[in-house]
């Protein structure tokens, strides 16, 4: 019987050594990649083909050729030097970053300039389709293709992400199509398309981002849950709900060029909206309207407003008046101006005295510093100075 266990114990160990000789060599690895020499790889493209999933690929600077594929692997690609000296130009007719086979939520490239790439039909920087990615402290510039940015059923994350200088053929310069967009402290700037955000039966966050389409659609949002906060936006945000129960979240958020809500329940908190109206086409009866300014908008500021909503404690300045249809007032509205520091560059800090700090909804949150909330941008616990 001990003879027996012996051998069997030989034989369950010479089983077990060689699968756990292969872990350890799928253990995370380092690769190095420098163009000028010294490192394990001088091309990005080589090191990304060999590379296995979970490892590190460092980056020196230098431009790349040769569009980035991650084939289903979820690398960690990042620059020594950051996106002003370390640039990826993709293979002519293909995105610069591809990823399509299902990378996992631990994909990351960081650090790098995508430019050149694209095509009929093909995203020219970032193209992601049923997989996740993270991009983040990067710059996507001069390609030529259906979008910027692609992301079909996609989680697709975008961090520090400089958006400009592109030509988009469809659309929109982001598109994200079924999935899950998140845009944080970015700035996208529209060329000739007509959108610049554009949310298609998703989901989405865009937080602290500058989106500047003059005479088009910051955002356009299609049967998309999601919120807006702390950002500013240069063109209409357009919202299309598929009925009143979808409903999209607007704080602390400076829209210049309005806002046209279609069939959706919309909650818009601490913002401004200047130059165009707030028109409300069949929205969701339930829609909030609290501690905004309504400024310098030619005719009505808030157009088909039902009586049903809550339009309260908003300030109302430089306007023709404040309703077309119902008078949807609940009390605490302002005609006064708002005394902001600087409003024609975009400093909506309020000055001392102002007759809007402290005269927010009084069942709203308060300020970071606990006080009453106050009506506009920098008011609430979740303000462009600071908050949550």
């Amino acid at each position: 019987m001990l003879l027996w266990s012996s051998m069997l114990a030989c034989s369950r160990s010479a089983e077990v050594a060689p699968a756990e000789a292969s872990a350890a060599e799928r253990r995370p690895h380092e690769l190095t990649v420098d163009c000028r020499g010294g490192a394990d790889y001088a091309a990005l493209v080589d090191a990304v083909h060999d590379a296995h999933g979970g490892d590190l690929i460092t980056v020196a600077p230098c431009t790349y050729f040769g569009t980035v594929d991650l084939d289903g692997k979820a690398l960690r690609i990042v620059s020594t030097g950051g996106p002003d000296v370390t640039t990826i130009a993709a293979t002519p007719g293909k995105a610069a970053l591809r990823a399509h086979g299902g990378e996992s939520t631990r994909a990351l490239v960081s650090g790098f300039t995508l430019t050149g790439g694209g095509g009929p039909g093909v995203p020219g920087g970032i193209d992601v389709e049923m997989s996740a990615l993270r991009v983040e402290h990067a710059v996507v510039t001069g390609t030529q293709g259906s979008h910027a940015v692609h992301g079909r059923s996609a989680d697709l994350v975008l961090v520090d992400v400089r958006i400009e200088g592109n030509v988009s053929e469809d659309e929109a310069t982001i598109d994200a199509q079924r999935g899950y967009l998140l845009l944080v402290d970015s700035s996208v700037t529209c060329g000739a398309e007509p959108h610049g955000v554009q949310i298609d039966h998703g989901a989405f966050l865009v937080d602290r981002t500058d989106v500047s389409c003059p005479g088009a659609n910051s955002v356009y949002n299609l049967h998309s849950a999601g919120r807006i906060q702390r950002s500013n936006l240069v063109g209409r945000v357009w919202w299309v709900g598929e009925d009143s129960g979808d409903e999209m979240i607007v704080e602390t958020t400076w829209m210049h060029g309005g806002l046209l809500d279609e069939r959706g329940t919309l909650e818009l908190r601490n913002s401004i909206v200047t130059g165009a109206p707030l028109v409300l086409d069949l929205a969701g009866t339930s829609s909030i309207l609290e501690n905004n300014v309504f400024r310098a908008i030619p005719g009505c500021a808030i157009d088909g407003a039902s009586s049903f909503m809550q339009v309260r404690n908003d300030a109302f300045f430089q306007v023709g008046r404040r309703f077309c249809g119902a008078d949807a007032s609940d009390g605490g509205n302002l005609d006064v101006d708002c005394r902001h520091v600087d409003p024609q560059n975009g400093d909506w800090r309020l000055q001392p005295g102002s007759p809007c700090i402290d005269a927010g909804y009084t069942g709203s949150d308060p300020d970071v510093d606990g006080s009453r909330n106050d009506i506009g941008v920098h008011g609430g616990p979740m303000t462009q100075s600071g908050g949550w």
